[in-house]
């Protein structure tokens, strides 16, 4: 494959990735209210991907900031989901319309010990993170 082969593909794989998480994030919206705290593991990686691709889900972002919107159901999160789900919160709401949520986060992720470090560093994945936790 030549050089403009390779960047044609890489461009079409790009589309057709936040094309895929426009689509996952639309499926995944009738589901948010009947989830458990719990269950919402899938939920978080949607809305962390999201936020690596720069694909702006914004009801879905609206509806996890209402199933999550209390310290008692965020408290069910894994540290790794709740840093994911901060930074994600951070990088795709540019117009502060989620702040209470933020703030709320961020409230959660101090109480546990977390630093701003441990949320800014979740952006390269699970597994590195735990890594660079240890």
């Amino acid at each position: 494959m030549d050089c403009q082969g390779l960047s044609d593909s890489r461009q079409a794989l790009e589309i057709l990735q936040d094309d895929f998480l426009r689509y996952t994030a639309a499926r995944l919206i009738p589901l948010v209210p009947k989830l458990r705290a719990k269950r919402f593991d899938t939920v978080v990686n949607v809305v962390w991907s999201c936020a690596k691709a720069g694909v702006y889900p914004g009801e879905l972002l609206h509806l996890v900031s209402q199933q999550l919107g209390s310290p008692s159901t965020l408290a069910s999160l894994a540290d790794f989901g709740l840093c994911a789900l901060a930074w994600s919160y951070q990088v795709l709401d540019a117009e502060d319309d989620f702040a209470d949520f933020q703030q709320l986060l961020q409230s959660e992720t101090e109480r546990r010990g977390l630093a701003e470090a441990d949320v800014q560093s979740c952006h390269r994945g699970h597994l590195q993170w735990n890594h660079a936790k240890l």
